[in-house]
């Protein structure tokens, strides 16, 4: 009992020290993305991804598609394997520019209808929200900022709290290539926010506002500025920065990146335990499940079941189990569309099965 009971702090140590950090993808994520190892990319191209969009977007779409080496335009897109960085399911959905609310509200409404479609969720604002003076929420005073503001955290709270075996991202709003009070003021906010939360954060605007060699591009009133070799647009003064060739491909990256972090959580759990073929998992209609499993002795262990982020989703101890010969029901399960992962702590080693639930 002692082993069980010393494994079983230390799986609770690993799992509080993965899921009380923020996962931030910032600019130091897109070197990270050659040292993604190759034996993850099946379990990663399985995770099913909802990204909404406009123009920006459009050509992050592009880049993944690039990396997946199905695009023969630019030529490096062939240096890529077909495949090897599968991104099918991945799905970047276009929704145009409804402003700052509409985009809230967008986002709200297909997560909703398209929930059982994806386990990753995320969308993201375009540099037309964030220039100063142009429209809501970007007038001339700080008071419809933070109510920009708020709308957009209550109503992401809202949705990670009602959907709590669903992952959720955060963006930073997309830098123009002279800069913004109004997007330095909000992107500010989010991060804040993020780190304070243990969120994830998808910084594209951090990737914008970095050179080649990592240094950090700012205005004369230290306002975060896009890298103009990194946008399709050089004009003087623009108002814009769609991101180029080299520009995407760099976000990209950081993208798979993002989506391996993810997993990652998963992962570490998975590497505390083994694997069992003889184990099948029955969801049952009313709320239950049952593990069926040999050796019998499973019947004393401590169960825990967790989603793709790592949080306990269910414990249940052996004493309250209900087992019949080589049978276990738990009871009392309320599981929405998703990827989730049980951990058996056997007295010998720990045994693990990652299961999906579909509705």
């Amino acid at each position: 009992m002692k082993i069980v009971f010393y494994y079983l702090v230390f799986m609770l140590f690993i799992v509080s020290m993965i899921y009380s950090k923020p996962i931030i993808i910032d600019h130091n994520a897109i070197q990270k993305f050659e040292s993604i190892p190759e034996v993850v990319l099946p379990d990663l191209a399985k995770l099913r991804v909802m990204f909404r969009h406009a123009s920006v977007g459009t050509t992050i779409n592009n880049a993944l598609d690039c990396l997946q080496g199905t695009r023969n335009f630019p030529a490096e897109c062939k240096n890529y394997p077909q495949y090897k960085y599968d991104r099918r399911n991945i799905k970047c959905q276009a929704r145009g520019n409804s402003g700052w609310y509409g985009k809230v509200d967008d986002f709200v409404a297909e997560v909703e209808n398209q929930l059982n479609d994806f386990d990753i969720f995320s969308f993201k604002y375009c540099y037309l929200d964030g220039l100063d003076g142009l429209q809501e929420p970007c007038g001339a005073d700080f008071k419809s900022i933070h109510k920009a503001w708020d709308y957009l955290r209550e109503k992401m709270e809202y949705l990670e709290k009602k959907y709590y075996n669903k992952v959720f991202v955060w963006w930073t709003i997309p830098l123009t290539q002279v800069g913004q009070l109004c997007t330095d003021s909000l992107n500010k906010l989010i991060r804040n926010y993020v780190r304070l939360n243990n969120k994830i954060l998808f910084d594209i605007a951090d990737m914008q506002c970095y050179d080649e060699a990592g240094n950090y591009q700012v205005n004369s009133n230290g306002w975060e500025i896009a890298y103009k070799p990194f946008c399709g647009e050089q004009q003087p003064g623009a108002q814009a920065c769609h991101p180029n060739w080299t520009g995407s491909i760099r976000i990209a990256k950081a993208f798979w990146w993002m989506v391996y972090q993810i997993n990652k959580t998963e992962l570490e759990i998975a590497d505390q335990s083994k694997d069992i073929d003889n184990l099948t998992i029955v969801l049952k209609s009313d709320n239950s499940i049952k593990i069926k499993c040999n050796p019998s002795e499973i019947h004393k262990s401590d169960i825990k079941i967790y989603d793709m982020l790592g949080k306990v989703i269910k414990i249940n101890s052996g004493n309250e189990l209900k087992s019949d010969f080589d049978e276990i029901q738990i009871n009392d399960l309320n599981l929405s569309e998703g990827v989730y992962f049980l951990i058996i702590n056997s007295a010998k080693t720990p045994i693990r099965k990652k299961f999906i639930v579909l509705k």
